[in-house]
C-alpha cells in the first residue's frame, strides 16, 4: 500500500495513471492510502475525481465527507454516482449528508442524492 500511495501522490492531478493507482488503493480498502484520496478530489480531471470518490468510500476516508458531498455537484455525472455511492458507504451519517444534498434545491446534487437514496431503499 505505501509504494501504491507514494506513487499516487507524486502523480500529476490530471495524469492517466492516477486513475489506476486510487482504483488500486480502493481494490486493498486499507488506510494507508488514505492521503493519496484525500489530494484528488479537486483534480481537473473528472476520472481521478470519480476514482477518488470510490475510493474514499471503500477505504472510509472520514476526512473526504465534506468533499464527497461537494463532489455531488460535480459537472460529470459519473463523479457525482461515485461520491453519492461511495456516501452511502459511511453508514448514517453518509445517508444523512445524502438526505441533506435531495432536500436542497441545488441540481444536479439533489437529483443525484434523490436517485441514489430511492435505489438504496429498493436494495434494502
Amino acid at each position: 500500500v505505501p509504494a501504491i500511495s507514494r506513487l499516487a501522490m507524486d502523480a500529476d492531478q490530471s495524469a492517466s495513471e492516477l486513475p489506476r493507482y486510487l482504483a488500486a488503493l480502493a481494490e486493498i480498502e486499507h488506510p494507508a492510502g488514505s492521503s493519496a484520496v484525500l489530494q484528488s478530489p479537486n483534480s481537473p480531471s473528472a476520472q481521478v475525481r470519480a476514482a477518488a470518490a470510490r475510493a474514499a468510500g471503500r477505504i472510509s476516508v472520514e476526512p473526504a465527507l465534506d468533499s464527497l458531498e461537494n463532489l455531488l455537484k460535480d459537472p460529470d455525472w459519473w463523479v457525482r454516482f461515485q461520491a453519492a455511492h461511495a456516501l452511502l458507504r459511511f453508514g448514517n451519517e453518509g445517508a444523512r449528508r445524502l438526505s441533506l444534498a435531495a432536500a436542497r434545491h441545488e441540481d444536479p446534487a439533489r437529483e443525484t442524492a434523490m436517485l441514489t437514496l430511492a435505489e438504496h431503499a429498493r436494495a434494502t
